[in-house]
């Protein structure tokens, strides 16, 4: 009985802890594009969950673009960060997922694909 329990415990921190990393960390996001650096990044605004708030706050995250990183428009027509304008409405999906919180270090992400949304 006491193995029971205590597996029951066990598979209880795992599902716990399972749902915090899928519903806190994002594997995308949207916002919108407020500066451009030919160097490779882009910042956008991002949703950063705020506990004590009914809605995530916008911060400002640099996305960093790659060698692989795909742009394209919500078409699906490829484009080229020189088609991206400051004030553009942009889909980021991130390489891997992310805990975007308040600290800058945090909000430095690396993009597998931006999407240009009209």
């Amino acid at each position: 009985m006491k193995k029971l329990i205590i597996s029951f415990i066990i598979l209880l921190i795992v599902l716990v802890a399972l749902l915090f990393y899928f519903t806190l960390s994002t594997n995308s996001f949207e916002g919108s594009v407020s500066e451009i650096n030919k160097n490779g990044h882009i910042i956008v605004d991002c949703p950063v969950p705020d506990f004590g708030a009914r809605d995530a706050i916008a911060y400002q995250c640099k996305v960093h673009l790659t060698d692989n990183t795909v742009i394209t428009n919500d078409n699906g027509k490829v484009l080229s960060l020189s088609n991206i304008e400051i004030g553009d409405s942009v889909s980021v999906t991130l390489t891997k997922r992310s805990f975007l919180r308040k600290d800058f270090n945090s909000r430095t992400v690396e993009a597998k694909e931006i999407t240009l949304l009209h």
